[in-house]
């Protein structure tokens, strides 16, 4: 089975436990991830505080970043969110099969155009996706997490999933649901 190759906007990437958690699924090989070094620097220059979390990523990942030329970049056309080219040149770049974003207007864009050969998909879709074809890996991400936060004995599986839960996002409660029945009986 080939690996799912994701490439993760900055909006994904914002949040702390939804971030924190996309990079633990990618350690533990749920998915490949790509990062565009335009979104990482977004991230960094608006949310400052976020930036010791970002530097470590950029030290886990470090070979998954990419730069897109500003050729390449120029060569996306996005009419309704030109100013995300440099997602989807990155997508191209490293043939990603999915764009994880918050970006309503740019997955729709994506989705609607044939010429590219990949889908975006909210953050919670990608996750619904990986826990379908990749459980181990998913549920291997929720335990990494409850260990490696300051006090483990505080944090269990339940209390990284429910940390997860966001209600704004439609496809949530359907990956929350997998996560729990994942953990049924623990």
């Amino acid at each position: 089975m080939t690996q799912t190759i994701a490439v993760l906007d900055a909006n994904v990437l914002i949040p702390e436990n939804l971030g924190s958690f996309l990079a633990t699924c990618a350690y533990t090989g749920s998915f490949t991830p790509v990062l565009s070094t335009f979104a990482f620097d977004e991230v960094v220059r608006n949310f400052p505080i976020a930036s010791i979390r970002m530097a470590k990523m950029e030290s886990a990942f470090a070979e998954y970043f990419v730069t897109p030329t500003i050729q390449e970049i120029k060569q996306v056309k996005l009419w309704n969110s030109p100013e995300d080219a440099h997602i989807v040149a990155a997508a191209l770049i490293s043939k990603a099969q999915v764009i994880v974003t918050k970006d309503l207007a740019l997955t729709q864009e994506i989705n609607a155009q044939e010429d590219f050969e990949l889908k975006a998909l909210s953050p919670f879709e990608f996750l619904v996706e990986l826990s379908q074809t990749n459980a181990i890996a998913i549920r291997n991400a929720v335990a990494l997490m409850a260990s490696m936060r300051k006090r483990p004995e505080q944090w269990t599986p339940v209390k990284v999933i429910e940390s997860l839960i966001d209600f704004d996002q439609a496809a949530n409660s359907q990956f929350i649901q997998s996560l729990n029945e994942m953990f049924t009986g623990d």
